[in-house]
């Protein structure tokens, strides 16, 4: 008998029941018509012996690929064990997963996983895509599961189509190229033809772009699952992944339609010299093809080429090791792009080549649609969990079984894969049973859609509610800005979980957050203070959820934070005090991260019953329980710092401070091995014992101790040159000190280090102005500007030191320069308006009032503002009409 290649159909097929299904001759009919499920094509074979081999590397990459698992498992154990003995501060290698590259490209944290995938696609340029063979996990499943089905009868078929290939390259461009275009690209684009604010309305839809990021190494991490999905959809994903898209889409399905990082093997593998290559001895067997678990058409690319050129090879030599005549072999040759047909007959033949693709152009563009926004809205991030690389896969499952659900309907015969569907316009059993998972599969993508875009309409809303003081006691909302905040608020909670009164899921944290706010812009308190409640059991939940010590020490300080603000909302509420000290006091359990709120209820129960030894013994107790925390430890030592100084016991303060650093200092001295030297990067991220300097630091300038401050700052500086709150910290205790010309100095030092920090150049500015050279502080003001234009201090601060330096006239062009920015802020309308008043510019500065007083939130005070300008400048009339 003859053998075939995958998705060969040669002969009739036959259904389960053994009928047939149509010849081969009349599905190329029915798919000239339009009605039919693509061209097939056939494979010759020898049809005698030698049959096709086993392949001999099939063993040995399983064995590779065991191994990566191994590893894998072990890291996460390591990981896990390390926190029962690091002092309940669990640390490891970050995981080494190319997807963390991410982190390294927007932030500039230079990981384990970023060495990885830089790795493997620079040895993809010289070796071609080995590591995809022979070291991905997600290769590895597909590779197991074809097996299987193989064994059970199953050969998948691959599905071809012109437009799903280039998703890997759009899903790896927006994961690892579009931060970058749009902070050097985009933003600067925009904001030149058009001006910043067009780009900061963009934003909400496109992304903001974040700041150029300094490359620092972060080998080290605490939270190792971090970036990793839950169990409960971990299993999920290696289900979709593996058996369900080798299924429907063909092994290495997930590979060739689904994978992001395959967006930039594939280009590197064209360019690679690494091919496999043939001699004389190939006699078209094709026995290569028949082994390709890779859908790679190894004898006829071998047979017109000379080697393999298509970039779906991923170099597992099989079809070497299965080659009866020893033909093939891995070497070095041209690459692809630069290779041609090796022949006149080849060249022929490749002009006549025709991709037997499954779809019609028509189909190829709704299915392709189908994929894109199933993928990027309808399952990504779908029940907050799905990751997008499990989107990817659900998305192309979808479109595919959309398709042919659509076919199903429309054409007499349909199979999937070994299953029967349609026969001569009866439907089957397995069509019966295909049609509503389908549909629920394309429902579920239809809903999550609809429920990410009423969270995006939400979110757009949100945008325009413009910034205030919601939580003031006397405050009342403005009808405009009221109206903005409900249309925010009701589309956010249609997207909200069914429990919640919405159509979707829970929202996160942040979000809930941020509805909490939005219903205070409202006026709406009650609703305001239960979002703050739910925003404390979300936290608690997560933290239920983590079994580590170390991570929930960390999570349970921001639930301190979110305990601490609760309480304020019940006052903004007008809640008794008693009772929200009755609040705290319940809440304020012996838990490490929690010591925010055990120092605030030191302080309420000094208040209410003077009891210094009492309050002193909770704050102590508070600033012990966030020991380890990092920022939490230096925001509670602060704290207590304060409350101790309210308690009229400042003296205790600094000891205090002094004896945590010491602390840290001595549980640092304890964390050996790599960790201690590329934790979180010398030069740049800083350890619990420096985060307690900079603290202790900023308290002894504020109590009048300035040696003493410079010294702790330095002591920062020295060991992280790129932090910039160590170089702020002396450069203003030296202002302090009216030694200005130092100042310069060691804002200099720091910007060698920085020098894109609008900190730095601001504080530079200063204390170049301060110590007289006035016309170098306005060019770093100018500086200033550039970094950031949206910010209306740079443009308010060099306005006022060019009409201070240069005149009036020099300080309007500045303000008319800043308005070209910031003209939909009232306060620089304002600023423009009264500087074209002190230049008699009055008609403008009239026009420009006008227009002010009309921006959000339309405030009262703006328009009083607009009289009382005008008055001054005697143009009583014109302020009437106000």
């Amino acid at each position: 008998m003859p053998r075939h290649s995958q998705g060969v159909d040669d002969v009739a097929p036959v259904d389960l029941a053994g009928r047939h299904c149509g010849t081969r001759a009349a599905k190329e009919e029915a798919a000239s018509n339009g009605k039919g499920g693509g061209t097939t094509f056939s494979l010759n074979v020898l049809p005698t012996k030698p049959k096709v081999k086993k392949s001999k590397m099939g063993w040995k990459r399983a064995a590779v690929l065991i191994g990566v698992h191994v590893v894998m498992v072990v890291h996460a154990l390591q990981w896990y064990i390390s926190g029962m003995r690091n002092d309940g501060s669990p640390r490891t290698v970050s995981p080494i997963e190319p997807s963390e590259s991410m982190a390294a490209i927007e932030l500039g944290e230079v990981n384990a996983g970023f060495v990885l995938f830089a790795g493997a696609i620079l040895s993809t340029f010289l070796f071609g895509r080995f590591f995809c063979g022979w070291g991905c996990h997600i290769v590895a499943l597909q590779d197991f599961c074809g097996w299987l089905m193989k064994k059970m009868g199953i050969h998948p078929k691959p599905f071809r189509t012109r437009l799903l290939i280039i998703m890997p390259l759009l899903m790896g461009g927006y994961m690892f190229v579009w931060p970058t275009l749009k902070r050097e690209v985009l933003k600067p684009l925009v904001t030149w033809v058009w001006g910043a604010d067009t780009y900061e309305h963009l934003s909400p839809f496109i992304g903001d772009a974040v700041p150029r990021p300094l490359f620092k190494p972060n080998f080290i991490v605490e939270d190792f699952w971090a970036t990793f999905p839950p169990v409960e959809i971990a299993v999920p994903f290696l289900l979709i992944c593996g058996f369900a898209a080798v299924y429907f889409l063909g092994a290495k399905g997930f590979c060739t339609y689904g994978c992001p990082y395959a967006g930039f093997f594939v280009p590197a593998d064209k360019l690679s010299v690494g091919k496999i290559v043939v001699n004389d001895n190939c006699e078209q067997c094709g026995h290569c093809t028949a082994v390709c678990t890779s859908n790679v058409r190894v004898h006829e690319e071998v047979r017109d080429y000379g080697m393999v050129v298509d970039p779906g090879c991923m170099k597992c030599l099989d079809c070497v090791s299965v080659c009866p005549n020893e033909a093939l072999s891995f070497g070095f040759a041209r690459p692809a792009v630069l290779k041609k047909a090796r022949t006149p007959e080849a060249k022929e033949r490749r002009k006549k080549h025709v991709v037997p693709y499954d779809l019609t152009v028509a189909e190829e563009v709704w299915v392709g649609l189908t994929f894109l926004v199933f993928t990027w809205f309808g399952f990504r991030g779908l029940l907050n969990s799905v990751p997008l690389l499990m989107s990817a896969g659900l998305g192309a499952i979808a479109a595919f079984t959309t398709w042919k659900l659509v076919r199903l309907f429309m054409t007499d015969n349909v199979r999937l894969g070994h299953l029967q569907l349609r026969i001569k316009k009866r439907v089957t059993v397995w069509g019966v049973v295909f049609v509503p998972l389908a549909a629920a599969l394309f429902g579920l993508g239809v809903w999550g859609t609809t429920v990410r875009l009423s969270r995006e309409v939400g979110g757009y809303w949100d945008y325009w509610v413009r910034e205030g003081n919601a939580f003031a006691q006397d405050y009342v909302p403005e009808a405009e800005e009221k109206a903005k905040a409900l249309k925010a608020i009701e589309h956010l909670k249609r997207g909200d979980a069914i429990s919640e009164g919405g159509i979707g899921w829970s929202l996160k944290t942040p979000e809930v957050s941020r509805l909490a706010w939005l219903y205070a812009v409202a006026g709406d308190k009650d609703n305001c203070v239960r979002m703050q409640e739910r925003v404390v059991r979300l936290i608690r939940e997560d933290i239920e959820s983590t079994s580590v010590k170390g991570t929930r020490r960390t999570r349970n300080a921001n639930l301190a934070e979110a305990i601490l603000r609760l309480a304020d909302f019940y006052l903004y509420r007008g809640d008794s005090p008693q009772s929200v000290e009755a609040f705290l006091l319940k809440e304020a359990v012996d838990e490490e991260g929690l010591g925010l709120v055990a120092i605030r209820v030191g302080y309420n129960v000094f208040r209410a019953t003077n009891n210094a030894a009492e309050a002193e013994k909770l704050v102590r107790k508070g600033v012990a329980m966030n020991r380890g925390s990092e920022f939490a430890h230096a925001a509670a030592l602060s704290q207590a710092a304060q409350v101790l100084a309210a308690m009229n016991k400042g003296a205790l303060a600094r000891p205090l401070f002094e004896e945590e650093i010491k602390v840290a200092d001595e549980a640092l001295d304890q964390r050996k091995g790599l960790d201690k030297y590329f934790g979180r990067g010398r030069m740049s991220h800083l350890y619990p014992h420096d985060e307690l300097r900079l603290a202790f630091g900023h308290f002894l300038a504020a109590s009048n101790a300035p040696e003493s401050a410079k010294e702790q700052f330095r002591l920062v500086s020295a060991e992280h040159p790129l932090v910039t709150q160590a170089w702020l910290g002396e450069a203003q205790v030296l202002l302090s000190q009216k030694r200005a010309d130092q100042s310069v100095k060691v804002l200099e030092s720091g910007l060698a280090h920085r020098p894109r920090s609008a900190e730095l150049v601001s504080m530079y500015a200063r204390a170049l102005h301060a110590a007289g050279r006035s016309a170098d502080a306005i060019k770093q003001l100018e500086k200033w500007t550039r970094l950031d234009p949206r910010d209306q201090t740079p443009w308010l601060s060099l306005a006022e030191l060019e009409e201070l330096v240069n005149g009036e006239k020099a300080a309007l062009e500045v303000y008319l320069r800043a308005e070209k920015h910031r003209g939909d802020d009232p306060v620089m309308v304002m600023e423009v308006a009264e500087a074209l008043l002190k230049a008699k510019r009055n008609g403008e500065a009239v026009e420009m009032l006008r227009r002010g007083v009309d921006l959000p939130p339309k405030s009262p005070a703006f328009r009083a503002r607009a009289r009382e300008l005008l008055k001054a400048a005697g143009l009583t009339k014109e302020a009437e009409s106000f």
